[in-house]
């Protein structure tokens, strides 16, 4: 029978007679094997696919990252050892950047079906398609969505099927926590319980971070083939690709090496379906994995990368915070001094007096120095107008006074007490939390 015949609908008394045989089968206890004897043993029988005839109308989509943008579908019959039986070329139908495709009804004999379909990167210029293949189960006629997961299992699958006699089912679920271990995203120590298998959700995204998106294509899918080869027992992503070297790159693309990057932190490709909306938490995972870092979890936290190999070995990065998002980037010579100058520090903490948290520069300035003084002055207080002229206002060890539109220094005990004046010459003032002074020669002297 034709791959693409129509399917004729069964005469109603036909239909009758086999949901009448359903309801009245009986069952007997000899019907069922010993579950506690074939516990954890593989099934025999039943071939490795469900060959009983299927008729389905295949819609669905493709929910893959921006960056790729399908071109061409075919879907494939096949036999019960995954062998492609007939194929037909699917129209793929564009609206903005979502990517859906449909068919009329069909006619397959199982109800498992390959998904052959290429790709090109929207922004190479090289634009050189990819072929990837997966394998969906149609049965329930529910919409699929294409992922690169499931590509990813492919190769597997059909190895187990067609040389260790599994059925496509089991095939399917040894390929998937195989895979989840390989991507190493839910299946050791830190990250998951052994032997657990995460969400298609969570293990789409590290498919893409691995491949480095961001380069050129050729590297993305070399990537992606080597990782394809590798789907087996025990083996994990850092045993088959350059794991510094990732790391590396993924910190130079989303500028965690910039001490003055701002709020674009972590910013995905603009525009289209993205496969994971926590892929600054993604990132974060990988190169704390990879360097050995501990969750960015505390603002102020630092820790120095001593990877071996890593273009950024020595370097110490802080734990901060930016619009609610914790995460990581590198600290500057101050930093590495003073310590972290983080978000909510702005107006809480000064070291000797002589230096400034600027939350805004991320970075701690100097007092001293009467441009940054003003600057300083100006985020805390606002602007220096006519409205606030010989305003005196005070934050922590900065002290400030609004004069003819600019904010200047002034003495912490004048802010307090007042001009050291000739009739106040001898005078001993006591400030709580600041100190014992004296007015001598027109200037305040502290006591020691």
């Amino acid at each position: 029978m034709p791959f693409l015949h129509k399917i004729v609908t069964l005469p109603l008394v036909l239909l009758c007679g086999l949901f009448s045989a359903c309801e009245n089968r009986t069952y007997y206890a000899d019907d069922f094997e010993n579950v506690d004897k074939n516990f954890g043993v593989k099934p025999s029988g039943g071939g490795p696919a469900d060959t009983v005839s299927q008729s389905f109308s295949l819609k669905g989509e493709f929910a893959l990252m921006s960056v790729l943008e399908p071109k061409n579908l075919e879907i494939v019959s096949v036999d019960e050892f995954l062998e492609g039986v007939d194929s037909v070329a699917v129209k793929i139908v564009r609206n903005k950047t979502d990517f859906t495709f449909s068919t009329s009804e069909l006619q397959m004999p199982s109800s498992v079906v390959k998904l052959k379909f290429s790709c090109v990167f929207a922004d190479s210029p090289q634009m050189e398609p990819m072929e990837f293949e997966e394998y969906v189960s149609v049965s329930a006629n529910e919409p699929v969505k294409v992922k690169l997961l499931d590509a990813l299992m492919t190769e597997r699958i059909e190895g187990l099927v067609r040389k260790e006699d599994y059925s496509y089912a089991e095939a399917h679920d040894v390929a998937y926590l195989e895979v989840s271990h390989l991507l190493e995203w839910g299946n050791d120590n830190k990250y998951g319980l052994e032997n657990e298998s995460l969400p298609k959700a969570e293990l789409e995204t590290p498919i893409y971070l691995y491949g480095r998106f961001f380069l050129q294509d050729s590297t993305f899918y070399q990537t992606f083939k080597k990782l394809s080869k590798s789907v087996k027992k025990n083996t994990t992503w850092r045993n088959v690709l350059p794991s510094v070297e990732i790391a590396d790159e993924l910190v130079r693309y989303y500028k965690m090496d910039q001490v003055g990057f701002d709020d674009s932190l972590y910013a995905v490709s603009q525009g289209g379906v993205n496969v994971s909306s926590s892929l600054r938490e993604d990132v974060l995972l990988l190169v704390e994995t990879v360097y050995g870092m501990p969750s960015c979890d505390s603002l102020g936290r630092m820790f120095t990368n001593e990877t071996e190999k890593s273009d950024f070995a020595g370097t110490t990065f802080v734990c901060d915070r930016f619009n609610s998002n914790y995460v990581w980037r590198t600290a500057n010579n101050l930093e590495e001094t003073l310590g972290a100058c983080v978000d909510g520090m702005n107006d809480s903490l000064y070291r000797d007096g002589r230096y400034a948290c600027s939350e805004k520069d991320r970075n701690w300035l100097e007092l001293g120095d009467w441009k940054t003084f003003v600057q300083y002055a100006v985020e805390l207080f606002g602007d220096c107008d006519v409205s606030k002229e010989q305003l005196m206002m005070h934050a922590d060890s900065l002290y400030a006074r609004c004069e003819n539109g600019v904010w200047k220094q002034m003495d912490k005990v004048v802010f307090y007490e007042g001009s050291c004046t000739l009739n106040r010459e001898n005078v001993k003032v006591e400030i709580a939390e600041v100190g014992k002074f004296v007015c001598r020669n027109g200037s305040w002297e502290e006591l020691k």
